[in-house]
């Protein structure tokens, strides 16, 4: 896709493991169109309900060191949750900002003709369930 349009952005929303942040930066730094890293959710916070969910967040706080200087910003809907999740050294030096989640209504939003047309590139899970 990245050979077909130019991309101003790439937008990756992230969790569990962190494979759609991973290949975003890899995309990133091959193609010099920044990454912007969204995580809606950690898991197993505030407390893990299992063994699975307590490596889930460890994995957390490792992506955030890996990917502070790779990312140009991180989107969170909680800012409480990085914060209480993620040990202080992980958020350290993290540029991130809290934006809740919402549904974008184009009949509503929409940008003003005289905006320059930018194409962004969002890489995320598609399941059933996500409509």
């Amino acid at each position: 896709m990245l050979a077909q349009r130019k991309y101003a952005l790439i937008i990756s929303h992230d969790y569990g493991f962190f494979l759609n942040g991973i290949g975003a930066a890899r995309l990133s730094a091959a193609s010099g169109v920044p990454y912007l890293s969204e995580i809606h959710h950690v898991e197993g916070c505030p407390q893990a309900a299992s063994s699975g969910e307590r490596v889930r967040r460890i994995a957390a706080g490792v992506y955030l060191r890996w990917a502070r200087d790779r990312a140009r910003a991180f989107r969170v809907v909680n800012s409480q949750s990085c914060r209480r999740c993620c040990t202080p050294t992980a958020l350290l030096r993290i540029k991130y900002w809290c934006c809740t989640a919402c549904t974008w209504d184009f009949d509503v939003l929409q940008p003003t003709p005289s905006q320059q047309a930018l194409r962004c590139l969002f890489v995320a899970r598609m399941t059933p369930n996500k409509g």
